[in-house]
C-alpha cells in the first residue's frame, strides 16, 4: 500500500481491512493471501498463468477502490509479480515480486511529483491572472462592463477549470 500514513483516527487500520476484504473476494479458494510486513500482503495463486493473474490484479484494484469510495478512503496500491518457473526457492520469488512492486512505486513516486509541478505551475498562472483582474476597471464611465475584464476573466476560469482538472 502507498502512502498509508494517514491524518484520520483509524483510517490507516480501515485501509488495511480493505485491501484484506478486497483480496479475499478477488481469489480462488485454493490461493494463498498473508498480510506480512505492516501494510504488505503476499499472494500466491497456484497454477496460474501470467495473464490471469494480471486479471487477479486488476480486480483487487478495482475492489480497492470501490470500498475505498464507500468509506471515503484513497487507497492506492503497488504490486510485483514473480512466476515459480523462474526458481522453486520461495525467498527468491518474493524478492523478485518485492523488486518489481518498489519499481512500481518509485515509478508513481516520479508520475505524482510530475503532475505537483504542473499544478503548482498552474496555480501560479492562476494567481497572476487573478491579480492582472484585480487591477482592471470594472466599470466604464457609461455604465457598460469592460471587455477587457470579460476577457481575463474568462482566461482565470478557464485555468481554474483546468487546474480542478488536472488536480483529480
Amino acid at each position: 500500500m502507498s502512502r498509508l500514513r494517514s491524518k484520520r483516527p483509524n483510517s490507516d487500520n480501515k485501509a488495511i481491512r480493505i485491501v484484506g476484504k478486497s483480496i479475499r473476494e478477488s481469489i480462488r479458494k485454493q490461493d494463498i493471501a498473508i498480510r506480512y510486513g505492516g501494510d504488505e500482503f503476499f499472494i500466491l495463486l497456484a497454477n496460474t498463468k501470467k495473464a490471469i493473474v494480471e486479471k487477479v490484479i486488476n480486480r483487487i484494484k478495482e475492489n480497492i477502490r470501490k470500498r475505498g469510495k464507500e468509506e471515503n478512503i484513497h487507497i492506492e496500491i503497488s504490486t510485483g509479480t514473480a512466476c515459480s518457473d523462474c526458481t522453486c526457492e520461495i525467498g527468491k520469488i518474493i524478492a523478485i515480486a518485492d523488486n518489481k512492486m518498489y519499481k512500481e512505486k518509485a515509478g508513481k513516486k516520479v508520475k505524482t511529483r510530475q503532475i505537483t509541478d504542473e499544478l503548482t505551475e498552474l496555480k501560479q498562472k492562476i494567481e497572476a491572472v487573478r491579480d492582472e483582474l484585480k487591477n482592471k476597471v470594472i466599470w466604464k464611465p457609461n455604465g457598460s462592463v469592460d471587455k477587457e475584464l470579460i476577457e481575463v476573466n474568462m482566461k482565470l476560469e478557464n485555468l481554474i477549470k483546468k487546474y480542478l482538472k488536472d488536480a483529480q
